[in-house]
């Protein structure tokens, strides 16, 4: 067995610690470059919102009527929003309703849900550099906010966030 030194990276995660300051900051940039690169979106345009709120996803929301998705389509729409699940986990919850939206629609994706996975991309790429900081501050406490089914599709959506020394924890 072989002593590395300090954890600096595991599972994609970049571990940057603040022993003095008694700070964890943890980070995906590697991942999100080599994932944006995979996709062609390295040098696009960074957006500074995840999700366009205006924009409907839905089944009806391609213009084309009876659009069907290729097998090729699918697994590529499959691997994109899998890679942004993987980071909601790890570091990035601030993704999380705009991802959850466009989850919803991997079995027959249009253009339009291409469309919003696209825009969360280029958020992604704007904000590349942030991740979860945790400090020494002891702060703590939970939030948590529902739509209770006011949309077209009737859907009722809810989330939470529950912080440990400032950073979410779940």
């Amino acid at each position: 067995m072989n002593d590395l030194g300090p954890l600096r990276s595991f599972l994609a995660l970049e571990i940057h610690r603040n022993r003095p300051l008694r700070r964890l900051h943890l980070l995906e940039t590697k991942y999100i470059s080599k994932f944006l690169a995979e996709h062609g979106m390295l040098s696009c345009n960074p957006s500074h919102m995840s999700a366009d709120i205006h924009m409907h996803l839905g089944r009806k929301s391609n213009p084309l009527a009876e659009f069907k998705a290729t097998a090729a389509d699918k697994q590529a729409y499959h691997s994109a929003v899998g890679s942004l699940m993987y980071a909601i986990l790890g570091t990035r919850p601030d993704l999380a309703y705009a991802v959850s939206k466009v989850s919803q629609y991997r079995t027959n994706q249009s253009p339009t849900h291409w469309t919003a996975a696209n825009r969360i991309f280029r958020y992604w790429a704007g904000t590349a550099n942030r991740g979860l900081y945790y400090g020494s501050t002891g702060i703590r406490g939970g939030y948590t906010d529902a739509h209770w089914g006011s949309g077209g599709d009737r859907r009722s959506i809810g989330s939470y966030a529950f912080l440990l020394n400032g950073a979410a924890i779940s």
